[in-house]
């Protein structure tokens, strides 16, 4: 494939995307399922798909990055980073939006660390990197003390039994 057909290729692919993005988020604005409008095998994609919650739509790009970052070759482990924020971002959403439990943004963002470093174990195993390997352990372990020590201070301190500085 030559250069400008490819490019033309993109060009394409990104206008597509940008369309389905504006015609969703009318959906959104006006009250109107887009799958509905399409009907027929759309009309089915979109009632599975609406059957999950909205976290699931972020948690889905991370899990196909993380698929790619597995089941690819070696060159493809990094994708596990990516792979592993978004996915985590998204099981994160998903606890909150289950529990209604939204102020653990709080503190939950200490397990973003947690996130790098995994994958950095990943990578660092997949390429034979022990350095990486080593750091994504000590990065995981950071990551899991400010989250405790995050959430201690939160939820005991401003919003659970203790409530010392609730209003």
């Amino acid at each position: 494939m030559q250069g400008s057909q490819r490019d033309s290729g993109r060009v394409i692919g990104a206008v597509i995307l940008i369309g389905l993005g504006i015609l969703f988020l009318f959906g959104q604005v006006f009250g109107f399922s887009v799958w509905d409008v399409f009907g027929g095998a759309f009309g089915l994609v979109g009632r599975f798909f609406g059957a999950f919650e909205w976290p699931f739509y972020i948690l889905l790009p991370g899990l196909v990055l993380l698929a790619i970052a597995v089941l690819g070759g070696r060159s493809a482990a990094p994708a596990a980073f990516p792979g592993a924020v978004i996915g985590g971002t998204g099981l994160i959403l998903w606890y909150q939006n289950a529990t209604g439990h939204f102020e653990s943004w709080s503190y939950l963002w200490g397990l973003y660390p947690v996130f790098v470093g995994l994958a950095m174990i990943f990578v660092g195993a997949r390429t034979g990197d022990r350095a990486m390997v080593d750091n994504g352990r000590k990065t995981v372990m950071v990551g899991i003390v400010l989250t405790a020590v995050f959430g201690i201070f939160m939820e005991l301190i401003f919003s659970g039994n203790m409530g010392l500085l609730r209003p």
